[in-house]
């Protein structure tokens, strides 16, 4: 595991809303906006990822 950030750090927890209910009723689109979320927090939070729940981050940098 990398070294924690020193100094001021910043929290950041993602979530997708009702994501559940979305898979139920459209699997396909709620799978769509999982990896279009995933590749939104890679990409923006080049940080230390200190969970990822499925369908949630949180996020420490």
């Amino acid at each position: 595991m990398p070294d924690l950030p020193g100094g001021t750090i910043a929290l950041l927890f993602t979530d997708i809303e009702d994501f559940t209910r979305h898979c139920s009723e459209n699997e396909a689109g709620a799978l769509a906006s999982l990896r279009r979320h995933d590749a939104l927090v890679r990409r923006w939070c080049k940080a230390l990822q200190m969970a990822d729940t499925g369908h949630s981050y949180l996020v420490l940098f």
